[in-house]
């Protein structure tokens, strides 16, 4: 059975929102950093895992050079910058009328995923 892009997209996804969301509670919970730097970085490290699994598996971009490779990651890493500004600014709005941070994270999250699959289909690995 073919699995579609999107579908193996969503499913990287996922994988990528319990490694963001297992890093921001121990971040701003139990590190006690401010909710955008453990944002930041829960979101940094659910991105690099992201990229990997994408290219290697969603899009099947593993072949070529490695100047090929950093083309992709760059592009990879541009448009996820675009979806980072959107996962904070509604995880902070959400989080500022009361909503729980991680339910206000999964929401955030959820907002930016079709920008990135679009983009990062017609543009990374297009």
């Amino acid at each position: 059975m073919k699995i579609p892009p999107f579908l193996k997209f969503c499913i990287v996804g996922s994988i990528g929102v319990l490694i963001n969301t297992a890093i921001l509670v121990l971040l701003y919970e139990y590190e006690h950093l401010p909710l955008i730097a453990s944002s930041i970085g829960a979101i940094s490290v659910a991105m690099m895992s992201n990229f990997i699994m994408n290219d290697q598996w969603t899009f099947q971009g593993g072949s070529g050079s490695g100047l090929l490779l950093v083309r992709r990651a760059t592009m990879f890493f541009a448009i996820c910058s675009v979806g980072i500004l959107i996962n904070i600014i509604v995880l902070n709005v959400l989080v500022h009328i009361g909503i729980w941070f991680v339910a206000a994270n999964l929401v955030g999250i959820a907002s930016a995923t079709g920008w990135k699959y679009i983009s990062n289909r017609n543009i990374t690995w297009g």
